[in-house]
């Protein structure tokens, strides 16, 4: 015995463990199968719950697009239908996110690789396929938290739609790792004679990605490159 428990093994090698009161007297008997099957269970409960979460998150989003999109059927203003269509925009980036989620394994972090495919592929329709996205190098293997998913797919979002504006011959698409926690994705628009002017230039766009700059301890930048463009975002995990 010891600390008022006593081990004995079963005849099937299974091993019991006994809670003994002070008149050393079984209390209660508890397998260690019984319990190692009542942790799997437990376990198993647990994701059970996190996929039902997660399938509710994502059929709560889908329910906002198509409240967007009635209210765009009924709408024939240009103001308030390119309003509504930039809102669908970055719900779309927000389920993106969501949709990335690894949960094989119970990390619960988003895959930055998957985060930029199923962000890329939202993001072309909504921009008319304007071109294809072309990664310029393998994406590195980084995995960032929800938390920090949600509003770098926001951000990205922005970037494509406005990059996307000055109708380019090719996009291209880089992504850099900076340590353990640091990392940049810079998304360049290619086009001859294009206007050096802002990209990022409708004002709730751009106080949009400098407020979710400023929560991921990132920063945004424009830089041109001879005939091109080339939008960064730096952030941190």
């Amino acid at each position: 015995m010891l600390d008022g428990r006593s081990t004995a093994p079963s005849r099937d090698g299974d091993i019991y463990t006994q809670i003994l009161i002070p008149s050393q007297r079984p209390l209660l008997t508890f397998s260690t199968r019984y319990l190692m099957n009542h942790l799997i269970q437990g376990i198993a409960h647990e994701q059970d719950l996190n996929h039902e979460l997660d399938h509710r998150v994502r059929n709560n989003l889908q329910l906002v697009n198509s409240l967007i999109f009635l209210q765009l059927r009924q709408n024939d203003h240009t103001t308030a239908e390119d309003a509504l269509n930039q809102l669908n925009t970055r719900v779309m980036a927000m389920g993106a996110a969501f949709s990335s989620v690894n949960r094989t394994d119970r990390s619960f972090r988003v895959s930055l690789s998957r985060l930029l495919e199923e962000l890329f592929g939202e993001a072309a329709s909504i921009t008319s396929d304007c071109c294809a996205v072309a990664v310029q190098a393998p994406i590195p293997n980084i995995s960032i938290s929800v938390e920090t998913a949600v509003p770098v797919a926001i951000i990205l979002t922005e970037m494509v739609v406005a990059g996307s504006s000055c109708e380019p011959e090719s996009i291209s698409l880089t992504v850099t790792s900076h340590g353990s926690r640091d990392s940049s994705v810079s998304i360049r628009f290619h086009r001859p004679g294009t206007p050096r002017d802002p990209i990022l230039s409708e004002p709730l766009s751009r106080d949009i990605v400098t407020a979710l700059t400023g929560h991921v301890a990132g920063f945004y930048t424009e830089t041109p490159r001879g005939d091109d463009i080339e939008l960064g975002l730096t952030f941190r995990d």
